[in-house]
């Protein structure tokens, strides 16, 4: 599938971007230096910096290295994409911070940040984590915002009777079956939720999409390209994959009983998601992406380069168990049959630690997260257009 390059466009997007840099903070998470290093290594050869904002930098040798080094007094945990997100707002670039009250350090520190850059800082009204929005630009040069259902439940708070009430209400798009409140009161909450988020995030109401949560946050399961098309992991490819599979069955039996908790539970099928975009015009390319919490290559940053061509990374299984790597040559097959634009893949793994099957990947994949969940991108805004 050949996706039109936008590269000489007036870019404002988000999606798959031509990145200026990407920050990475303070982790306690072994490898995440090495991780750091990798995408270093990418970054210089393909075309963006990358900055880490930690209190400590021995393993960076070099002057040249030294200079990607930020250092905040405050810091959050591992997961940059989950508490800022960088923005072009009213012509400058922004981090847009989330309302986290309960987590007060997790603000100081993205404001202590833009002020290390030397760019803005704005508190959004919004509580949202990077990992279940994703910002992009549509064909006629408007911006976009894909939002998982959660992040709705999230800001309606405390405002239906339960947790399980919110989630069924903003996932089937109906009134709460189980919830005492008026379902117009509701919906009109849900409106000024969303008046909020094209506020903060200066996007068209009628360009932010609420589509069908996964069993976690969205960049474990799909990931945007260059609009209209955005990958989907899909169980009926994934099943196929593991079919031939012929390594440990503990793995195997592993896969098995994920897939059947997020079918059952959690609508991580694919068919529902894909019809969610299709519904709001985008055009869903299935491939077998995610084998279980710890086997996950839907989770990746995209670059797109000086050629319009993408560069796409993501989680590696080379340095975790060997019969992992059966499925990420599977995913990377699959990838370049479908998406010919992407012509550069790149798995970065964090190296190896304590145990074969005990690297970061894995470690990462146990707590819910990936490659995207420990980074922020800051594209390459045309400011002056």
């Amino acid at each position: 599938m050949k996706i039109q390059s936008i590269h000489n466009q007036s870019f404002k997007g988000y999606d798959a971007r031509p990145l200026n840099a990407i920050y990475m903070q303070k982790s306690a998470i072994q490898g995440s230096y090495a991780i750091y290093n990798e995408l270093h290594d990418i970054g210089r050869e393909v075309g963006f910096d990358v900055i880490m904002n930690a209190p400590q930098f021995r393993l960076l040798s070099t002057p040249e290295e030294l200079k990607y080094a930020v250092r905040t007094a405050n810091y959050g945990n591992c997961w940059a994409q989950d508490n800022k997100v960088f923005i072009n707002k009213d012509g400058a670039v922004t981090i847009l911070y989330p309302d986290k009250t309960n987590n007060n350090i997790l603000n100081v520190e993205a404001k202590e940040l833009a002020q290390k850059l030397g760019i803005n800082c704005a508190l959004s009204k919004c509580h949202f984590e990077g990992g279940n929005i994703f910002l992009g630009i549509k064909d006629n040069g408007e911006k976009y915002l894909l939002m998982g259902a959660d992040t709705i439940s999230e800001n309606l708070g405390a405002r239906l009777e339960t947790e399980e009430d919110m989630t069924e209400y903003v996932r089937n798009y109906i009134k709460p079956t189980r919830a005492k409140n008026n379902p117009k009161t509701i919906k009109r909450e849900i409106n000024d939720i969303i008046d909020d988020f094209s506020k903060d995030f200066d996007i068209k109401k009628d360009n932010i999409f609420i589509i069908r949560q996964p069993s976690f946050h969205l960049d474990m399961t799909i990931r945007p390209l260059k609009y209209p098309y955005v990958l989907v992991n899909d169980i009926k490819e994934t099943d196929k994959v593991a079919k031939n599979f012929k390594g440990d069955k503990s793995i195997l039996n592993n896969y098995r009983d994920y897939q059947i908790a997020n079918v059952l539970l959690n609508y991580e099928s694919g068919d529902k998601i894909a019809d969610d975009l299709e519904k709001n015009g985008f055009k869903p390319i299935r491939v077998p992406g995610v084998f279980g919490r710890n086997i996950n290559f839907m989770n990746a940053i995209v670059h797109e380069k000086k050629d319009g061509s993408l560069c796409y990374i993501t989680n590696s299984c080379e340095c975790a168990n060997e019969d992992y790597m059966y499925f990420q040559k599977a995913f990377e097959k699959s990838l370049k049959k479908t998406c010919k634009d992407i012509d550069d893949i790149r798995f970065v793994s964090g190296g190896r630690s304590l145990k074969p099957d005990n690297n970061i990947m894995t470690l990462l994949g146990w707590l819910y997260g990936g490659i995207h969940c420990m980074t922020a991108e800051e594209p390459k805004f045309d400011i002056s257009a």
